[in-house]
């Protein structure tokens, strides 16, 4: 289930929220490998993710941007376990959750912001500043919810980026023409 709702204020200014909830019940999935038995598990799992993007552009050369995007995703496996036969079935076995060596429930969140300002300085050609910050966790909280998960997901530290990109096209069409212009200049 999603959703995406746009808001154009101007020419110039756009904002955008996207809600994207998905929920998988039964979903059978990789577990761990222990000796030779690969284990396998039928779990339950839950990713949201939301997206608010904003930008302003000053004119069709200079751009704003500020996207704010948050993730979350659990994957609950169910008690017992399965084993993964060599023809793609499983069968059942003595495994569980609480019995293998690492714990295979997960609780995995992202938080990114990104702030960035690019300018066209040719044709398909961009200079682009981008400042992020970014908040990560991924624990065995599989039962945790959401509100919990955000709090634990705001303990983390924060790190942070600064870079600048430039995005130059080269029209390979035009290469032979530019060579043979600056040899012509040359036997001038």
């Amino acid at each position: 289930m999603d959703s995406a709702p746009r808001i154009r204020f101007n020419d110039r200014f756009v904002i955008s929220y996207f809600i994207d909830r998905e929920f998988y019940n039964g979903d059978r999935g990789y577990v761990t490998q222990v000796n030779d038995d690969v284990i396998m598990g039928d779990r339950q799992r839950i990713e949201i993710e939301q997206t608010l993007n904003a930008n302003f552009n000053f004119n069709p050369y200079h751009t704003l941007s500020l996207t704010l995007r948050n993730y979350w995703g659990t994957v609950d496996y169910n008690r017992n376990l399965f084993i993964l036969q060599d023809n793609g079935r499983v069968n059942q076995s003595n495994y569980t959750v609480n019995n293998i060596p690492d714990n295979p429930n997960i609780n995995f969140s992202t938080w990114n912001f990104d702030l960035s300002y690019s300018w066209q300085v040719a044709p398909g050609s961009f200079l682009t500043a981008l400042y992020r910050n970014q908040l990560f966790n991924f624990d065995n909280q599989s039962q945790a919810s959401y509100n919990r998960s955000i709090g634990n997901l705001l303990d983390q530290s924060l790190n942070q980026t600064v870079s600048i990109k430039l995005q130059y096209f080269i029209d390979y069409n035009r290469i032979p023409t530019m060579l043979r212009g600056k040899n012509k200049k040359r036997s001038i």
